[in-house]
């Protein structure tokens, strides 16, 4: 009995060893839980009226449309600026400008592009907006020296807080922008021509708004 005694303590003594290597990286584990407040949380939104996109420094054309488009869906009006030129230009459809409301349409600087746009925001501030471009099949970019022209089919939803809003909400249509490159190698949407395409165009919904 005796001379087992010592082979048995090192045997409890490696099966305790054994526990305690089994133990420690468990507890560094649940310590680690621990440090945060819930792991599994789900993240919470992005508030609607802050931009949850990252601006993209404008050193093509095509950048601001993509940054037009989240500026849009993010109602963010400051970045939506940043994509015109001061001495932007908005020509709706001749649908548009030879009907009943065409003096809506008339002068349309960068100042009453700015304050339709604000509305337009304003207006849809608890719901949604979704805008898609797509390029036309038949038409190239056209891109020479310091000016750009592109073209491009778009689809615009908005959904309103409220049903039944004194607005259209849905739009799709043929945008023309014009866009030039300023002294920084930036480049900003100087003309916007709409064309209608058989159903309510970008700028019948822009109208609802002046």
């Amino acid at each position: 009995m005796h001379e087992n005694f010592p082979i048995e303590s090192a045997k409890n003594r490696l099966k305790w060893w054994k526990r305690q290597a089994n133990f420690v990286p468990m507890l560094l584990v649940i310590i680690g839980f621990s440090a945060c407040s819930n792991p599994f949380e789900t993240r919470t939104p992005t508030p609607p009226n802050e931009d949850p996109f990252t601006w993209e420094q404008p050193v093509s054309p095509q950048i601001v449309l993509t940054n037009l488009k989240h500026a849009y869906e993010g109602r963010h009006l400051e970045n939506y600026q940043q994509c015109l030129d001061t001495t932007f230009i908005f020509e709706a459809d001749p649908f548009e400008r030879d009907g009943p409301l065409g003096n809506l349409y008339t002068n349309w600087t960068f100042e009453v592009e700015q304050d339709v746009t604000q509305a337009i925001f304003e207006a849809i501030e608890a719901g949604g907006i979704s805008l898609f471009f797509s390029r036309l099949p038949d038409r190239d970019d056209d891109i020479s020296g310091r000016t750009a022209i592109l073209y491009r089919m778009y689809a615009l939803e908005l959904t309103p807080p409220q049903p039944n809003p004194p607005f259209e909400t849905s739009a799709q249509g043929i945008a023309i922008f014009t866009l030039i490159e300023d002294d920084a190698g930036f480049w900003k949407i100087q003309y916007w021509q709409d064309q209608r395409t058989n159903t309510v165009d970008w700028g019948a919904v822009k109208g609802s708004f002046r």
